[in-house]
């Protein structure tokens, strides 16, 4: 079977401008002929629209996965954060039961820690508190 038995022979006008730099490209395209040329360029065109077609189809299947991805993480962080602050509900009540603070004690202490949760990024460690609490 030779290679030309597939294609078939057909016509198409140009413009003699856009013939001229077809030429111009048959080096850089490694083409070895105009016709060669032209079924690079139509192969990759319809390559493009294909992709075209493909970014359609994708595009919203990629939004609905990461729609659907971020609210279940949502999801779940809003349950831990409520797990997190039902327990230091608990833990803020046994404490204020257990200990007698003034108000202004409270200010300061309040104050106190948002400086150290600003400076410690948000970790805070029982380690670190009772450290702290020791005056180590």
């Amino acid at each position: 079977m030779s290679e030309n038995s597939n294609k078939i022979r057909t016509g198409f006008y140009l413009e003699k401008d856009l013939l001229d730099e077809c030429d111009c490209f048959l080096e850089q395209s490694n083409s070895r002929s105009r016709n060669e040329l032209v079924r690079k360029a139509v192969e990759f065109y319809l390559g493009y629209l294909k992709a075209q077609d493909n970014v359609e189809y994708l595009a919203p299947a990629i939004k609905k996965l990461v729609t659907t991805s971020v609210t279940a993480s949502e999801e779940k962080t809003s349950r831990l954060l409520f797990k997190i602050a039902v327990e230091l509900g608990k833990i803020s009540n046994m404490l204020a039961a257990a200990n007698e603070v003034d108000d202004e004690t409270l200010r300061e202490l309040h104050i106190m820690c948002i400086d150290e949760v600003r400076k410690i990024n948000g970790i805070i460690t029982y380690d670190s508190a009772a450290r702290f609490q020791r005056n180590d």
